[in-house]
């Protein structure tokens, strides 16, 4: 009975044992001479289709050269059409030059925020830019959000814990507007900041924890030193970009009526697609890698753990960018503007008119200590009769908190 009993026991043990195995999702194993085939191939597949991307995308911006009638939109059109041929040249260079991956990510991920901003800001110009003044008109937006909507619920789960944003005037409209602004924003100035930190991570390998950590092993310290910061950065990273796609879909549904004539599902679909879904897709590869490399003979002189997973993540983004090369030529389609007069602008000009918005809304976003003093020029708009120029002051002191108390005050 003991025998049976301890055979028992042993077979459990092993099942165990068995079930903490990682195995490979898939049926075959890359041996040796196929991890150096992988590595030759990988470059002609991404280099392909990286050149496939770029004729598309290329064809598309070149299009819009070509019927150039509204500067004020094809520019940010523009520079939203350069995504695909941007992440594709990245994600080859990344798999060419496998030790500078970290560098080009911090380029990638710059370039991510100021596409959202860019988005945004096309999003909102729609609707705000007056084709007469040449400039945008703040009030039309705060109008036409207050006609199409009455207030705008949270999303599941947050609806059960937090209220509504009411839209029944132009000052609570201006609000949720601010708000939206600024979760948006905030991606854009966090997501390149943690990831500058993470390559400083990178390249000193350990983080020296600035108190001392009494009746702890050395050993968990070390692990915290080289583990812990990178974990929380990518948490924060993580937190930002959710927050960002978060208001900018409540942003959408604030003005999905008014925004009809101009399509903007595609065009919110393609981004959101290319900023997050790549993000998540990021993620999950750190995650279950350790899987994939078991389809690899880890024996190999050719095994290169992290060679290995950015080449399958960086070729699927050069694949994943073919198809959105094609899906944002038609979500922004040069269509639209075939009718106007072809304008020339210098596209410098085109650089400080986005720089200017951003350092406008940037505000939003400061830091409360760093106070400032600037002048801005806006457009009071009035429905019932013509436009007029007025100039407002803006005045910021000590602290930004002037403008959130204003705008909190005329919320409620």
């Amino acid at each position: 009975m003991n025998n049976f009993t301890n055979f028992q026991h042993q077979n459990f043990q092993q099942n165990l044992d068995n079930l903490g195995e990682k195995f490979c999702p898939f049926y075959f194993k890359c041996d040796s001479f196929c991890l150096e085939q992988s590595y030759q191939y990988n470059f002609g597949i991404a280099g392909i289709l990286m050149f496939i991307s770029l004729i598309f995308s290329f064809y598309y911006i070149l299009r819009h050269f070509q019927h150039f009638t509204n500067p004020h939109f094809q520019s940010k059109i523009i520079i939203i059409l350069l995504m695909a041929p941007f992440y594709a040249t990245i994600s080859m260079s990344s798999i060419i030059f496998n030790e500078a991956e970290i560098y080009l990510t911090l380029i990638r991920d710059v370039y991510e925020a100021f596409l959202l901003f860019t988005f945004f800001y096309l999003i909102f110009s729609y609707l705000a830019y007056d084709q007469e003044q040449q400039q945008i008109i703040d009030e039309r937006v705060y109008i036409l959000m207050c006609q199409s909507q009455k207030e705008i619920h949270h999303m599941f789960p947050f609806n059960k814990c937090t209220k509504p944003y009411k839209l029944t005037s132009t000052a609570k409209a201006k609000y949720f507007t601010y708000r939206c602004k600024k979760f948006v924003l905030q991606c854009f100035v966090l997501k390149p900041i943690c990831s500058l930190i993470l390559i400083i991570l990178a390249i000193f390998q350990e983080y020296s924890i600035p108190f001392i950590v009494q009746n702890i092993n050395q050993k968990y310290i070390k692990k915290i030193n080289k583990y812990g910061i990178e974990i929380f950065m990518k948490i924060v990273i993580a937190i930002s970009v959710t927050y960002s796609l978060y208001y900018l879909i409540l942003f959408y549904y604030a003005l999905k009526k008014p925004l009809s004539p101009f399509h903007p599902l595609l065009k919110f679909l393609t981004i959101k697609i290319i900023l997050f879904f790549t993000f998540w897709q990021t993620i999950t590869l750190q995650l279950f890698g350790s899987y994939l490399l078991e389809c690899f003979d880890q024996n190999s002189i050719f095994f290169e753990e992290q060679r290995i997973i950015s080449g399958i993540e960086n070729t699927l983004v050069c694949f994943e960018m073919v198809i959105m090369s094609i899906a944002g030529g038609i979500a922004f389609s040069y269509k639209p503007f075939i009718d106007g007069v072809i304008k020339k602008v210098n596209i410098l000009d085109v650089i400080k008119d986005n720089a200017s918005t951003f350092k406008k809304d940037f505000r939003l976003i400061k830091p409360r200590k760093m106070g400032f003093k600037a002048k801005t020029e806006q457009s009071k708009y009035n429905p019932t009769g013509p436009s007029q120029q007025q100039e407002i002051q803006i005045e910021m002191f000590q602290k930004t908190s002037d403008l959130n108390k204003s705008l909190l005050q005329a919320y409620v």
